[in-house]
Order: C-alpha cells, then sequence, then structure tokens
C-alpha cells in the first residue's frame, strides 16, 4: 500500500469546511467549520462537545451543570455536602411544630408526615409528658390531673377572706335562707349550691363551683326542675360517694331528692315524700361514720324537736323512725359528731345529745347549761367533742360545750355587743379558731368575729368587715377552706376564706426533668432512676422532695413531702417513690377531716390488717383489733367476747349467726345491744373511742 503523508499545512475555505491536500496528491475532507463568531475558533460540526467549561458558549451543543428542577440524578455518583438539608427540602403536606417527628404515611405527597411523639416507657425509666410551666432541668416534677407535669412548689395565701365575686351572669336566682342551700362535695372537690328563682319559688336551680387553690368559681346552673308547687324549708349536704341529699317542703309534704354529681354533671333520682307538713326549721346532716343522713326539724305546733335518719342506695332512700326529743323551741339546728357519732340539736329552748344506732336516735337529757335566747339557732361541731352554740338578735354571743355520754358541760358565753343577724358558724381548725359570720344590722355590713377557744371558754375578737350586705345564706365547708354564699344587697354574691396554711402539690411528685422546657413542649421525666440536678449527695442517704419541691434528706414535717429514692452517687437518685413513706402532720382537731377522708378510701388499698377478715374460732374469743376489719362468727353458746390491741378511731364488724344464744360484751362497751337475737343475723360495729381506758361505742343490726 502506498504511504500517505499529512501536509505540513491546511487551509480552511469559505468558513464552511476544509480540505487537507496529503503528500501522495489525495485531497481529504475535514469535519471542521470556521467559526464566523470568532476568527481563533473552530467548532465541531458533529458530534458533542463535553466539559465543564460552561464560560465557552461558542462550542455548539455543550453541556453544563444547569440547576435541578426534579429528583437529583445522573449516571454518575452524585454527592450532597454535609449540614446542607434543612426542613424546606422536604416534601411535605403539613407545616411543621415543635418537637413533632417525622413519621412514614403512604397517603402524603412525600410518603411522610410530621406526627406527635409517642410517650417513651423504654427501659430507661423515661416517659415523656407535655410541661405546664417553665420546667429547670433535675427539677422535681408532679403529674398534675389534666395529665401534664409542673414543678413541685407551694404558696401561702393571705390568712382570711378573698374579695367577694358576685354571681354573673345569673344574679337572680339564689334567694334567702329558707330557699337555697350550699355543701361541699368532697369527693368531687366541687361546692354544690340548690337554690330557687327570684319571685318564682318553683323552681330549683343547681349550681357547681370549682375550686381550684382554693379559689372558687360558680357559672351558670346546670341543673333545674319544677317542683310540685311553691317551695320553701331548702336544704341539702352532700356524702362522701359523689350523691347528696335534698329536701324541701312543697305542696303539703316535705319531699326528698337523691342526686349524683359527675364531674360538672349532675342527675336526680325520683322525689320520694318524707312525711306531711307540720315541721319547720329543717336540716340535713351526713353522717360520715355509717354513710347515712339525719334530718331535724321542728314541729310546727309544739315546737318539739324530731330527728329522722336515712340511708340511700342508688337513687332509694330508705327512711328510718321520725324520733321526737323532749327538747322544744324554735328554730332547731343540728351538727353531727364523728368522733362519737352523735347529734348535737339546739333550739330556744336548749340542747340535747342523741346517739346514733343503726336508723334509730337515742336522745339523752335536755341540756341547758348554755344560753337560751328566743335567736338561739346555730350550733356547730368544731372537733375533740366540743360544740359552740350562737345566738343572733341583739343578744348574740358564742358559748363553748363539751361532750360526755349525752351531757354537755358549757363554758361562759361571749357577746359580740352588736345587734348580729343572720349568723353562721364555721372552724378553722389549721389556727385553731372559731370563725362566726353574720351581718351587723346598725350599719348593713357583713363581717366576721373570730373565737379563740381554751376548753370549754372563748374569748371573742371584734369584727372584721367584708363589705355591704345581709343575709348569710350558707357555709360549706372543706379542709382548710370555708366558702360562704351570701346576699350584697340584692346581689347574690361568694367569697372563700383561706386559713393561711402552706398548700403545696408535693404528693402528685412522679419524677425529675432532664432538660429544661416551657409550655406545651415535651419533657422526658426520669421515674424509674434519676439524677438529682446538680444536688451533692451523701451516697446511702434517703431524699425527699418538700412542699417548695427542694431535694432534701430532712423535709419540713409540719407540710406534705415525698419520699424520692435513694443517693447511688454524688449526683444520682434510684427513685423509689413509696406510698407507705409519705408523711403528713395533722392536728387533732382534724381527726375528723381525715376519718370523712378514709372512707373515700377503696378497701383494696388498705393494709391487710386493716382491710381483712377473720372467722373466730368455736367457744369465748379474744378478739384483735388491730388484727382485722371484719370477724365472723358462729354462736355455739352463749358468747362473751373480749378485745385486745385497740386503736383509737378505728372500727370493726362482727358478723354473728347461727343459734339462740346470748351476748355478753366487757364492760368498756358502750351502747345499746339490746336487739341482740341469736336466731337472726347479727351486725355488730365496734368504734374504737379510747384505746387508753379502752372504750368502745358499740351499733346492733340485725336481720
Amino acid at each position: 500500500m502506498a504511504k500517505r503523508y499529512i501536509a505540513d499545512s491546511f487551509e480552511v475555505s469559505g468558513g464552511v469546511g476544509a480540505n487537507v491536500l496529503l503528500d501522495d496528491g489525495t485531497t481529504v475532507a475535514l469535519p471542521i467549520s470556521f467559526d464566523t463568531t470568532s476568527s481563533t475558533r473552530l467548532a465541531n460540526t458533529s458530534g458533542t462537545n463535553t466539559g465543564d467549561n460552561a464560560v465557552n458558549t461558542l462550542y455548539s451543543g455543550l453541556v453544563t451543570n444547569a440547576n435541578h428542577t426534579g429528583e437529583v440524578t445522573g449516571s454518575g455518583a452524585l454527592t450532597i455536602i454535609d449540614n446542607i438539608i434543612d426542613e424546606a427540602n422536604l416534601k411535605l403536606d403539613e407545616l411543621p411544630t415543635n418537637d413533632y417527628v417525622l413519621t412514614a404515611d403512604s397517603s402524603k405527597t412525600g410518603g411522610m408526615k410530621w406526627s406527635a411523639p409517642t410517650a417513651s416507657t423504654g427501659g430507661a425509666g423515661e416517659r415523656d409528658f407535655v410541661a405546664t410551666g417553665s420546667i429547670g432541668a433535675g427539677t422535681v416534677v408532679g403529674l398534675r390531673s389534666d395529665g401534664t407535669v409542673e414543678i413541685i412548689q407551694s404558696n401561702s395565701p393571705a390568712k382570711g377572706f378573698s374579695s367577694v365575686t358576685a354571681f354573673n351572669p345569673d344574679t337572680v336566682h339564689v334567694l334567702d335562707y329558707d330557699r337555697s342551700a350550699v355543701s361541699y362535695d368532697a369527693l368531687n372537690n366541687k361546692v354544690i349550691l340548690v337554690s330557687g328563682i327570684n319571685g318564682s319559688s318553683t323552681i330549683i336551680y343547681i349550681y357547681i363551683g370549682d375550686i381550684d387553690a382554693g379559689t372558687l368559681t360558680f357559672g351558670a346552673p346546670v341543673y333545674s326542675f319544677a317542683c310540685t308547687g311553691y317551695f320553701t324549708g331548702l336544704t341539702m349536704v352532700c356524702g362522701i360517694n359523689g350523691e347528696f341529699l335534698l329536701m324541701y317542703m312543697s305542696g303539703s309534704y316535705f319531699r326528698c331528692i337523691v342526686g349524683n354529681v359527675t364531674g360538672r354533671s349532675v342527675s336526680l333520682g325520683a322525689e320520694q315524700n318524707l312525711y306531711a307538713s307540720g315541721q319547720q326549721s329543717p336540716h340535713l346532716l351526713y353522717n360520715s361514720v355509717d354513710d347515712s343522713y339525719i334530718i331535724s326539724t321542728n314541729q310546727v305546733t309544739s315546737n318539739t324537736v324530731y330527728l329522722q335518719i336515712m340511708t340511700i342506695l342508688g337513687t332509694t332512700i330508705t327512711f328510718g323512725t321520725r324520733t321526737a326529743s323532749t327538747l322544744s323551741g324554735l328554730y332547731a339546728w343540728s351538727t353531727y359528731s364523728p368522733d362519737t357519732n352523735q347529734v348535737i340539736v339546739t333550739c330556744a329552748g336548749g340542747q340535747a345529745v342523741a346517739d346514733i344506732n343503726g336508723l334509730v336516735p337515742t336522745f339523752g337529757t335536755n341540756q341547758s347549761g348554755g344560753f337560751t335566747s328566743s335567736w338561739l339557732n346555730r350550733i356547730y361541731y368544731i372537733g375533740n367533742n366540743k360544740v359552740a352554740v350562737s345566738a343572733m338578735g341583739s343578744n348574740s354571743g358564742v358559748t363553748i360545750g363539751e361532750i360526755s355520754g349525752t351531757n354537755l358541760t358549757f363554758g361562759t358565753t361571749q357577746y359580740s355587743g352588736i345587734y348580729f343577724w343572720d349568723v353562721s358558724l364555721a372552724y378553722d381548725s389549721f389556727n385553731e379558731k372559731l370563725v362566726w359570720l353574720g351581718e351587723n344590722t346598725s350599719n348593713g355590713q357583713i363581717g366576721y368575729i373570730e373565737g379563740t377557744i381554751t376548753g370549754v371558754e372563748i374569748a371573742l375578737s371584734a369584727i372584721t368587715y367584708l363589705g355591704a350586705g345581709n343575709t348569710i345564706n350558707q357555709i360549706a365547708h372543706s379542709s382548710g377552706k370555708i366558702f360562704v354564699i351570701f346576699d350584697k344587697v340584692g346581689v347574690t354574691s361568694w367569697m372563700t376564706y383561706a386559713d393561711g396554711q402552706i398548700i403545696t402539690n408535693a404528693a402528685s411528685t412522679i419524677g425529675i426533668n432532664t432538660t429544661a422546657k416551657t409550655t406545651g413542649q415535651t419533657a422526658t421525666v426520669k421515674i424509674l432512676a434519676g439524677t438529682s440536678g446538680g444536688h451533692t449527695l451523701v451516697v446511702g442517704a434517703i431524699y425527699y422532695v418538700d412542699y417548695a419541691g427542694v431535694i432534701t434528706p430532712n423535709p419540713n414535717l409540719s407540710y406534705d413531702y415525698k419520699r424520692l429514692g435513694i443517693a447511688v452517687s454524688a449526683t444520682e437518685i434510684l427513685l423509689d417513690l413509696r406510698k407507705e413513706d409519705d408523711q403528713i402532720t395533722i392536728l387533732e382537731s382534724q381527726i375528723s377531716d381525715l376519718q370523712a377522708y378514709l372512707l373515700t378510701v377503696g378497701i383494696t388499698d388498705l393494709k391487710p390488717e386493716l382491710a381483712g377478715s377473720a372467722t373466730l374460732l368455736t367457744g369465748n374469743n379474744a378478739i384483735d383489733f388491730e388484727a382485722n376489719i371484719q370477724y365472723n362468727k358462729t354462736l355455739d353458746a352463749a358468747w362473751s367476747p373480749t378485745f385486745t390491741n385497740p386503736i383509737k378511731g378505728k372500727s370493726i364488724v362482727i358478723i354473728a349467726t347461727g343459734g339462740a344464744h346470748t351476748l355478753t360484751l366487757p364492760a368498756s362497751v358502750k351502747g345499746d345491744i339490746s336487739a341482740w337475737d341469736g336466731t337472726m343475723t347479727n351486725q355488730l360495729t365496734l368504734y374504737c373511742l379510747d384505746a387508753t381506758t379502752p372504750i368502745y361505742s358499740a351499733q346492733l343490726l340485725n336481720w
């Protein structure tokens, strides 16, 4: 083959191509065209240039790195640099929410969505809660009723009454003393108010007052119903199971209705007739020992004071026998002593004490050691077997009586020195002060007088005025709080009384927060093992959270506190929130409040020796008062039991069956058991009044 040589040079002619003349004389066409835009550049007339010279736009078919408008694609590896993808790059249908997390969802455009985080219950002993308020890292937190957490803290409200608040918008509903009533619902922590309507006393309205940190708030009525006719003598009291008993006179009968409270809702049972009219001054009481209700009245013509006991099952009322006393006088009023399971009544003719035996009250002799007055209208049990008795009018005064059996020993009557009208009594157990409220008719101001009690003597303070007003309608009581409903010159209003003691949420403690959060953010709480949040701990020491939220080995025993656990290092606490280690100090005068509360505790919550039962052997028995709450006995002969290990304030029940055998109790047992019948089932309830002597109160039921 002949060899060909490329010429030393060639020319491009016409700008449209180039021919190269080889040494052998052959002409070869080259695929090169002249770029008319620049005399120094050539362009490839076929194929595609590659490269990344994005500035040179004179190449035909030049490929540059253009911005992507779709998915990131390419034949080679494409790298996204670190720390560059942000929220705006994500394909999501929803706007973001702080602390939410991304979860898969095939129904969404991008296959993802923002979701609220699921509470953690992992092995680290942590759980997530939404915060209420600002919570610092290492801060002890408690669980609120709405499921959020807050810091453990305390506050100390000023002692005395709050400012007056008027009912709004329903200012016309609450009427005078005879057609309104109020009581405290301990189970739901509500104040229940029932009342008629101004100008038409045939409809009864029911209000529910919410209590938040001791502050009372009413709204519009939650329920109303029409009576048979005009009503009067309205009285009402709450039990401890969320129910209340309402009584009023309407259509020539005293009538009763059972109501139940659930949250802010009320349901009523059927109206039941108690007895025909002819009674006046009705007043209802709740018996926290027997879970029964007691009504005291005056007979219209003779003014004889009567008592009647009732029990409630669902919405059905069982009525005991109406029992007359030998006490006679206008304006009967009564109070209940849970310490002795007795009712103490007062009227213009004096006072009397009645023992409660099932559905039958038994009156003692009339007591006249206290002062008598035609306007003697209030009596109130203040604890420690003592009552306060007051009168209104020009000789308004107060005296203290001490209960011993069915007798009363009175101290000296102290007078207010003012014309005190429509008075009511309450007791501040924290400060150990009697609170006596009423209106000074000389200036139209309502106010209260405090009484300091020593034994059966009382010293009265000067009156503290609260503002213009007249009728003090009713008072509701809860532990540490007094709620007053009254008429403020034609406008129904209310106010609350605080005893000044420290209020704390320490009992709600559940753990220690891990990182600082604010309201609405998710707080991760150590609930099984926690750190101390910067505290220097002593290894092996037990630590508590006190009423102010402080972690300490020495909590203030005067207020609520809660055990946290044991220090396992200088900075860590192994949480151990055991209930049996919780402590609270109460005054002796608060024992009755505690007894009422304990009735709300479920049997399964009690220790075995308080909740258990046992079967007694044949023969006579030494019954251990401490060991169980119920004993079962099959009678095989005459029975003479004895009792060991008495506990003051505890009750036990003995169920006896099996034969016509007699019962003989020790002299330390007080009460009427004459109804004992061995051929029947006998329920004997014993209540320890005094563990030192000892003394037991006995009640008997049989069927």
